[in-house]
């Protein structure tokens, strides 16, 4: 009777102070679902790489980066021909250069420029049963993941940095590639403009033959009062390209049953 006793006021205390026994606070709801990783576009990975990089420089003192959606086509064309290639430097097995990448895109008239390239995997860490030769697991990162990690490796090394924070090299563009939804590339170009060279500006001088010449980034052309103008008939060029990242992907071992 006495033990009886004991329960009943220890039970009764507990209603009265509104405790909850810690297995019952803990517990989770049973209709508990958990989000699958958050599934981004290339442009959306650009942007929000593009504007990590602004956030720095302007936690810096640094005037922000202007995207400039040429120099985004010609990173995006080459992080492509990385992946598709798989090879990972700043110049292709041809030997085409990143100057000459921006010849080939139009760009002319610039005073510097600077390029840098990241490599990353879509998998963090396999688990394989060496028992069954299969993969017993994999863990993904997440597109976000991807991005930050691209941000800290661009931050750590010198030359990068150098790039990601030249007050000079004002005009942007970045692009994001894969071909197996497992290995992205990343390419950001930089550019320091020129005060000529560009539409409604002045023709930029040089010399051909020895004889001064005005010329202009194309489509922009040097007109009789040497201003830049873009040609009437002039058609910009068709929409880049972009494609849709999945996780899923086909690894040259099977997945154990």
């Amino acid at each position: 009777m006495r033990i009886h006793l004991i329960l009943f006021c220890l039970l009764f205390s507990l209603f009265l102070i509104g405790c909850t026994p810690p297995e019952l606070a803990f517990a989770p709801e049973r209709n508990a679902t958990v989000e699958p990783p958050e599934i981004l576009t290339q442009l959306q990975m650009e942007q929000i790489l593009f504007e990590q990089i602004n956030q720095e420089r302007h936690n810096r003192s640094i005037s922000a980066l202007l995207w400039d959606d040429r120099l985004a086509v010609i990173a995006r064309d080459y992080s492509l021909d990385m992946a598709q290639r798989k090879y990972f430097d700043h110049i292709s097995p041809d030997g085409v250069t990143q100057l000459q990448r921006l010849e080939r895109g139009g760009f002319f008239a610039f005073r510097n420029s600077s390029e840098n390239i990241f490599i990353i995997s879509l998998v963090n860490q396999y688990g394989l049963d060496d028992d069954k030769k299969c993969i017993s697991e994999i863990q993904y990162r997440t597109h976000r993941d991807l991005i930050t990690r691209a941000f800290k490796i661009w931050k750590r090394e010198e030359g990068s940095l150098s790039a990601l924070l030249n007050p000079a090299l004002a005009r942007s563009g970045l692009g994001i590639a894969t071909v197996d939804n497992e290995t992205y590339y990343f390419t950001q170009l930089f550019i320091e403009p020129t005060s000529c060279g560009v539409k409604n500006l002045p023709c930029c001088r040089g010399f051909h033959n020895d004889i001064s010449v005005g010329y202009c980034t194309p489509p922009a052309s040097c007109g009789q009062d040497s201003i830049c103008f873009v040609p009437k008939f002039y058609e910009p060029p068709e929409e880049p390209y972009q494609s849709t990242f999945s996780p899923q992907f086909k690894p040259d071992l099977l997945m154990c049953k």
